[in-house]
C-alpha cells in the first residue's frame, strides 16, 4: 500500500512539474475494420472490409469534448456462407452523421485517453445482385446509431498524434437474409433476425491540432 501511494504521489508531482496538455480544436480521421457481432446471420454471412470516420472535436479545459463528423462502413457478403441455391453477392454500405461526447484526458505530454460515445443517424444500403433483381436498386434502411468508443493517444509533436481506436456500434435495425434479397432463412433461426445489428470496430486514427497544444504549467 505504501509503495502504491508513492507511485500516485510521483505521478501527481510529475503532472504538476510538466503541466497538462490542453488541445482545443482538433480534426481526427479514424480507419478501422468492422467485425460483425451478436446477430448470428450477420456474423455468418458478412465479412469485414472497412470503416472510416472523420470528425472535428472541441475540448474544454475540464477534459470534456464535443465533436461532430461523418462515418462510412462497408461489409461484404461472404460468398461461401450464402445458400448455394441463392448465391447472393454484393455488400452493405452505411453512411451517416454523428455527434460525439467524450472525456479526453492527457496523462502526460505524450499519452492521452479518449473515452466517449457517438450518436448519429445512418442510411444503410444493401447493394446486392438479388436486390437489384427484386427492386431494381439497393434496399435502403434508415436508423439511429450509437457507438461507445475508446482511443489510446500517442502524441507525435505539437500539432499531431496517432491513436489506437476501439468502438462498438449498435445500428437500429435487425439483420436477416431477406435484407440481401435471399428469400429463404438460409438455415438460420428467425428469432435472431430481430436482434440489433452490431459490430466491433478496431483500428487506428490520426489527429491534427489546429493551433498546437497549450500547456497549463502549475507552480
Amino acid at each position: 500500500m505504501k509503495f502504491f501511494l508513492k507511485i500516485v504521489l510521483f505521478l501527481s508531482v510529475f503532472n504538476t512539474a510538466f503541466g497538462q496538455i490542453e488541445p482545443r480544436h482538433t480534426f481526427t480521421i479514424e480507419l478501422g475494420m468492422p467485425v460483425p457481432m451478436a446477430n448470428s446471420v450477420f456474423k455468418g454471412m458478412m465479412k469485414s472490409i472497412v470503416s472510416v470516420s472523420p470528425y472535428y472535436q472541441f475540448r474544454l479545459k475540464n477534459s470534456i469534448a464535443f465533436g461532430a463528423g461523418i462515418n462510412y462502413t462497408y461489409l461484404q457478403i461472404d460468398k461461401f456462407k450464402v445458400p448455394t441455391s441463392e448465391p447472393a453477392s454484393g455488400g452493405l454500405q452505411s453512411g451517416g452523421v454523428f455527434l460525439k461526447l467524450s472525456h479526453e484526458k492527457f496523462h502526460t505530454e505524450q499519452f492521452a485517453t479518449d473515452l466517449g460515445v457517438k450518436v448519429g443517424y445512418s442510411q444503410t444500403y444493401f447493394n446486392t445482385n438479388y436486390n437489384d433483381s427484386l427492386y431494381g436498386k439497393a434496399l435502403k434502411v434508415n436508423s439511429i446509431s450509437i457507438t461507445p468508443t475508446l482511443g489510446l493517444i500517442l502524441s507525435v509533436d505539437e500539432f499531431s498524434s496517432y491513436r489506437f481506436t476501439l468502438g462498438y456500434a449498435f445500428q437500429g435495425y435487425g439483420f436477416s437474409p431477406q435484407r440481401l434479397g435471399i428469400k429463404t432463412n438460409a438455415g438460420y433461426d428467425p428469432s435472431q433476425f430481430s436482434k440489433l445489428t452490431q459490430y466491433l470496430i478496431f483500428g487506428f486514427g490520426f489527429t491534427h491540432y489546429f493551433s498546437g497544444k497549450e500547456e497549463s504549467i502549475q507552480q
